[in-house]
């Protein structure tokens, strides 16, 4: 019996590894993996239209297995800070779908230097005269600083056309575009207010407090749980509707609150 040679085993691993390389080389001169085409899809962007978000991007022309996407969301936001989201879609071929989402505009802020320091710490709970002593003065509108927008997590950004929402000015505040603590807990006041029925078109904050000019006024501390005031909000405006009285003021800053009624 005849006995085949064995094929050496270099001839072997010779051909797998030059067709390898054949395909990736016609991959590669071919440009099959370049991004060709990027479709852009857009919820609430103000700040930028399609055109410029695929230029700045600068995913075309780019090796689809080369890109990253965390750092195309890191180049868009720092020229666009209204993005709140960006993601990359990889379609059939060489065809990239870029989608990106937009901050939704809770308030305007301004900032502002109050003309008088505002006497709050010196108050007692439980003191129906803690009204007299909030500052209650806001800024003339004319006199707002550069105006800008924040969302829901207390992120600053520009935006234009910002009509409809209520202002509120932070004292001594030096607004930069960018996160601010102080901002993100009034993300839980302002739609509870508008859950209450209770419409919010001025707001001030000063020392940690939260003023809010509406009918009643509203004093909240913001070193505070806001929720837990806002529950103790909720009862007090249910009690005087059951009650049939008319609130002028609520001061939540207290473990107690302090409630002025209207005279009749």
């Amino acid at each position: 019996m005849i006995k085949k040679k064995p094929i050496p085993r270099l001839k072997v691993l010779i051909f797998p590894l030059a067709l390898v390389v054949l395909i990736s080389g016609a991959v590669f001169k071919l440009n099959l993996l370049t991004v060709g085409q990027v479709q852009i899809e857009v919820n609430n962007v103000g700040c930028a239209d399609e055109r410029d978000l695929v230029i700045v991007s600068g995913l075309t022309g780019q090796n689809i297995l080369l890109i990253n996407e965390e750092d195309v969301e890191r180049k868009l936001q720092n020229r666009y800070p209204c993005l709140k989201e960006v993601k990359i879609i990889r379609q059939f071929g060489r065809s990239l779908t870029l989608k990106a989402e937009g901050r939704v505009s809770l308030a305007k802020i301004a900032g502002f230097r109050p003309s008088a320091p505002v006497l709050l710490k010196s108050l007692q709970p439980g003191k129906a005269s803690s009204a007299a002593m909030l500052d209650w003065s806001f800024p003339e509108a004319s006199q707002e600083a550069s105006l800008l927008v924040v969302d829901g997590t207390g992120f600053i950004f520009n935006q234009d056309g910002a009509h409809g929402l209520p202002l509120v000015f932070l004292a001594d505040e030096d607004l930069k575009v960018g996160n601010n603590p102080s901002l993100a807990k009034i993300a839980a006041v302002f739609p509870k207010l508008n859950e209450l029925g209770v419409p919010v078109s001025e707001a001030k904050i000063s020392d940690d407090f939260l003023l809010i000019q509406t009918t009643p006024k509203l004093a909240f501390s913001l070193r505070k749980d806001v929720f837990r005031q806002l529950a103790s909000l909720q009862l007090i405006l249910q009690e005087a509707k059951i009650n049939g009285k008319v609130v002028e003021f609520i001061d939540l800053r207290f473990d107690k609150p302090v409630v002025v009624y209207s005279l009749k």
